[in-house]
């Protein structure tokens, strides 16, 4: 029996006891001494108790082959994540297993809650997990992808990126050398998603998402363009402005640029250590693209771009002052 307050744990252990006067019930949390809460577990496995009523302390790895029946109180206060680890902690054995997860009365749940409890109902078969963890996605939300409304690791970096970062990783684990680079953060507050009105599966979302998040050129972005007309017809804006963000994201990493940021009438263009623009690069920007680019004085590492419009007339027009910003500093 879950109940994940240590607070009141020992009372809902009585409340046990007097609802079923016959059986022994335990006590386990995580603040108990190490020696007297591997006593409890052992004495709960050699079957000298009844019922366990625990905290999620029973999540980390604890093996109860012999477990049959978890019932979690207050389940709506759990991630969908939490829900799906817990109910596989029973029905290791032999014994089939059951798992009851008690909530508040439904007009107390938020929508969020009422729909992870609904997907840990509906996916019960063995092998569920890639579609729960779907599911999470969908319910947590991938947010502006490339933008600020973000939630856990993803929240931390932006999808493309937590993509590139997971990539190189396994690259790592597979003793591949792995190319370092510098991420880049676009915060131009522009929706850019791919709709489940356009896509209605959550599966060939996240697929899609995964191949954005290894594209490496412009040609790429086309082949997915292609690929999402084929088989989904017009895309949407939403979709629109994802190819777009991904088109300036190419360019802005080709010329070093780390961060470009949508703040009032400009966009604010910041440059990697790495590459910095000397005052050759500073001079040419102000012979040649003023007054759409400003450059600063002693200042290597900032421009600031004169923005036009929002949204789609917004990464239009910035996608190609970025293009001409490049061919400037690349000219001879």
């Amino acid at each position: 029996y879950l109940y994940n307050r240590i607070e009141g744990i020992y009372r809902v252990a009585e409340k046990i006891k007097a609802l079923v006067p016959q059986i022994k019930v335990a006590v386990a949390h995580g603040r108990m001494p190490s020696r007297e809460l591997e006593k409890v577990i052992g004495d709960f496995l050699e079957r000298r108790y009844n019922v366990l009523t625990c905290t999620t302390i029973i999540e980390s790895g604890i093996d109860m082959p012999n477990v049959n029946t978890l019932i979690v109180e207050g389940a709506e206060q759990f991630g969908l994540a939490d829900l799906y680890q817990l109910r596989g902690r029973v029905g290791r054995g032999r014994l089939r297993g059951h798992a009851y997860f008690l909530f508040t009365p439904a007009k107390s749940l938020t929508h969020e809650a009422r729909k992870r409890l609904e997907v840990i109902n509906q996916f019960k078969e063995p092998g569920s997990g890639f579609r729960i963890s779907m599911q999470d996605l969908e319910i947590r939300g991938a947010g502006n992808l490339l933008g600020r409304e973000q939630h856990g690791h993803i929240a931390a970096v932006g999808f493309t990126l937590y993509s590139e970062l997971l990539s190189q990783e396994i690259k790592k684990l597979r003793g591949e050398k792995v190319k370092p680079s510098l991420p880049i953060s676009l915060d131009l507050k522009v929706e850019a998603r791919i709709p489940s009105s356009y896509v209605p599966y959550q599966e060939q979302r996240f697929e899609l998402y995964r191949k954005i998040g290894e594209i490496r050129n412009q040609e790429e972005i086309l082949k997915l363009k292609e690929e999402l007309r084929d088989r989904y017809g017009p895309l949407p804006a939403e979709t629109k402005n994802l190819l777009s963000l991904l088109r300036i994201k190419l360019i802005a990493k080709e010329l070093g640029i780390v961060c470009l940021r949508n703040k009032g009438s400009k966009i604010w263009t910041t440059f990697s250590p790495f590459t910095p623009l000397n005052q050759d690069s500073r001079e040419k920007i102000q012979r040649k693209l003023t007054p759409e680019v400003q450059s600063f004085p002693l200042d290597e590492r900032n421009l600031i771009i004169s923005k036009k419009g929002e949204g789609k007339e917004l990464l239009v027009s910035l996608e190609k002052i970025l293009q001409r910003l490049k061919d400037v500093l690349y000219s001879e």
